[in-house]
């Protein structure tokens, strides 16, 4: 049932966030302390979201969440490529 409809589990425990001030996005949000971390406080702050939701995303883009603002780091496929993790970094 995942498989066919990915919005099934986003709806449960996404959130909405805003892709570069125009496109509304629901992603799972993670700020985890990570001493490999790219933050310099050592956090490793992701947002993973739907492939074909997403679009492409680039380096530099810019995400809203929770009111606080990042730019994409890296933006990579999930295995089969229908969910993408983006590492982002705060602005």
């Amino acid at each position: 049932m995942l498989a066919e409809d990915l919005s099934i589990f986003l709806n449960d425990f996404g959130e909405q966030a805003v892709l570069n001030n125009t496109c509304l996005v629901t992603v799972l949000y993670g700020a985890n302390y990570d001493p490999m971390a790219l933050g310099a406080d050592g956090r490793a702050i992701t947002a993973v979201g739907r492939t074909d939701e997403l679009g492409t995303v680039l380096q530099g883009d810019r995400l809203e969440i929770r009111n606080l603002y990042y730019t994409v780091a890296t933006a990579e496929p999930i295995q089969d490529g229908q969910f993408t993790r983006l590492q982002l970094e705060e602005v």
